[in-house]
């Protein structure tokens, strides 16, 4: 059997991992390299969706939450 380091993007993470829990005959194992350089990836990640989201805003083309409601919401999924 061989061994392979695939190096995937956290956006395509799940996916990945549901594809290789498909194929049969395979086993896989999930091993963090650089817990810093993850950390500073979905930072970026996350960054990049929201001026996405800001972007498709000022195109009109999304309506995005208001301060108001966005508190709203975090204080019932915290149960505040």
């Amino acid at each position: 059997m061989e061994k392979y380091i695939v190096e995937v993007p956290l956006s395509e993470r799940d996916f990945f991992l549901e594809l290789l829990k498909r194929l049969p005959k395979i086993k896989f194992q999930t091993v963090e390299i650089n817990n810093v350089s993850t950390e500073k990836q979905q930072i970026i990640d996350n960054l990049t969706e929201a001026l996405t989201q800001v972007k498709l805003h000022k195109e009109g083309k999304i309506q995005l939450q208001d301060a108001h409601d966005f508190l709203a919401e975090l204080k019932t999924e915290l149960k505040l």
